[in-house]
């Protein structure tokens, strides 16, 4: 098929070959060069989404726009951003795993509370889009962006890129501790569109700014969630290792309390029986009374048990001493979260 248009300019390439040929043909040999120019969002949504294959439209994130700032979580080997024109095409799949980033939590003075400026904002800020977002989430979203706004009024006129860039971070630790969940995404720009897919549980929204700097072109906010899969079973192992260790443990304790507690001495008598054997060469008596065989466990479990619980009783103490710094570290966002309201 002959190309329409041309990918100009491509910024990250952390994709699969097969999948990195299927988006450049689908928008090299589908979009017109000009609509892509004249940055018609809409008319590239369109046809995006009447070409696209069914799979990959379910499988994949697609997200374009013009000068658009971003705070993505993106899954190992699926991230493709290129431009083409003015607009930016940010394709990937969701993370499987998120892990949250500790940084200062945004706080507000009182001053900045009371502000008329807070509530008139506040008005000033409509929903387009919403996905299993509840009302009152919705309203303290909304509430904190007027507050953001209010309080960085004179370094958005001075950088507006730092000033984004600063609101896309903060207000995604907002989310998390807020909703008690991660995986969001966020992005914002005059002009943009997307492709995502919904899925069940998942909340997505997208907020358009009416406020007196944006009359003339008015800024919009996406926000949603998008939780990954893991490629196979193995993949999952590294984050199974807690479950593996305390099964592993409980095994060992069952064995060296249960089982060698029996016979405290037939572990290390039957090694010496053996030892004997092996250096002798001789061998019971007909007729004498029959000995013990020896089990794998009592020769080599049993005459180490001292070391095997002094073992799990340092692993059990490391895990205790794990969940308590991660319980306290909960606590601890959760009363900043607390604060910041």
């Amino acid at each position: 098929a002959v190309a329409i248009c041309k990918i100009e300019k491509i910024i990250k390439t952390d994709i699969g070959k097969k999948d990195w040929e299927y988006f450049r043909s689908l928008v090299e040999q589908n979009l017109d060069e000009r609509i892509l120019e004249q940055e018609k969002i809409a008319e590239i949504k369109e046809t995006i989404q009447s070409v696209i294959d069914e799979q990959y439209a379910k499988d994949f994130i697609i997200v374009f726009g013009k000068d658009l700032a971003y705070n993505l979580q993106a899954k190992t080997r699926t991230l493709l951003i290129f431009k083409v024109a003015n607009i930016a095409f940010f394709i990937y799949k969701g993370r499987p795993l998120d892990v949250p980033h500790l940084d200062k939590f945004e706080e507000f003075s009182e001053e900045i509370r009371t502000s008329s400026l807070v509530s008139t904002r506040q008005k000033e800020i409509n929903v387009v889009e919403r996905r299993h977002f509840e009302e009152e989430m919705l309203e303290k979203v909304k509430n904190w962006i007027a507050l953001f706004y209010t309080k960085h009024e004179a370094e958005e006129k001075k950088n507006a890129f730092e000033f984004e860039k600063l609101l896309l971070t903060k207000l995604k630790l907002f989310l998390m501790v807020e909703s008690r969940d991660s995986f969001w995404n966020i992005y914002m720009g005059y002009k943009q569109g997307y492709i995502i897919a919904p899925n069940p549980g998942e909340r997505l929204l997208e907020l358009e700014f009416g406020f007196p700097q944006y009359r003339n072109n008015k800024k919009k906010l996406l926000i949603f969630q998008r939780k990954g899969t893991f490629d196979s079973f193995v993949r999952q192992i590294p984050f199974k290792i807690k479950e593996i260790v305390s099964f592993v443990c409980m095994l060992l304790l069952f064995v060296v309390l249960v089982y060698c507690r029996a016979d405290p001495d037939q572990g290390e008598n039957a090694a010496n029986d053996a030892n004997l054997t092996e250096k002798t060469g001789s061998q019971q008596p007909l007729g004498a009374p029959a000995t013990k065989k020896t089990s794998w466990l009592n020769s080599h479990i049993c005459p180490e048990k001292s070391n095997i619980l002094a073992l799990i009783g340092v692993v059990i103490f490391g895990m205790i001493i794990s969940r308590m710094f991660n319980k306290y570290v909960d606590q601890k966002l959760k009363k900043r979260g607390r604060s910041s309201k």
